[in-house]
């Protein structure tokens, strides 16, 4: 995926974030933004500017998995090891060390949000994601003021809501 297609879907999962979130942003504030700035600024009422780095929790595997199922399911049948193999499908999962590799992170900016989303592409809940990047989180967030989650829903997970 090139950089014009990700921002493209950086966009829309972030204008889903919006909706879900109903988080006070300016209208028509909303921009995409290139490195070394995180991915998306606007204006958060009453704050300013607000800076936002999104990443998706879902292993490279599944991703590529998917697509290929998607390109070849209706011209030729599935092999029996892809079928009979979840691991194959599903891949490993690797959001951990994505949360730790966006907090050692540094943008040249201050106020920074992370906003990691599943878009469906993930085979754990939101509540073992959570469970997963509460003890890396604890250690610290880097830059980031606030860390989100959106999966099935949208959650605030550092700094802890409860």
């Amino acid at each position: 995926m090139n950089e014009e297609q990700k921002g493209i879907v950086e966009c829309k999962v972030f204008i889903e974030f919006l909706e879900m979130s109903q988080m006070p942003i300016e209208p028509k504030s909303v921009q995409k933004e290139f490195p070394p700035f995180p991915d998306i600024s606007c204006n958060l009422m009453g704050k300013g500017k607000v800076w936002f780095e999104l990443t998706e929790a879902c292993s490279p595997e599944f991703k590529r998995t998917v697509n290929e199922l998607g390109n070849v399911i209706h011209k030729t049948k599935l092999s029996d090891e892809r079928l009979n193999n979840p691991s194959i499908v599903f891949g490993g999962d690797v959001s951990d060390k994505t949360l730790r590799k966006k907090i050692a992170k540094k943008y040249p900016v201050e106020s920074v949000e992370l906003l990691i989303y599943t878009n469906g592409m993930t085979e754990m809940t939101d509540e073992i994601l959570i469970k997963h990047f509460k003890p890396i989180l604890s250690k610290g967030a880097g830059q980031f003021q606030k860390v989100w989650l959106m999966g099935e829903d949208v959650h605030q997970v550092w700094p802890s809501q409860s």
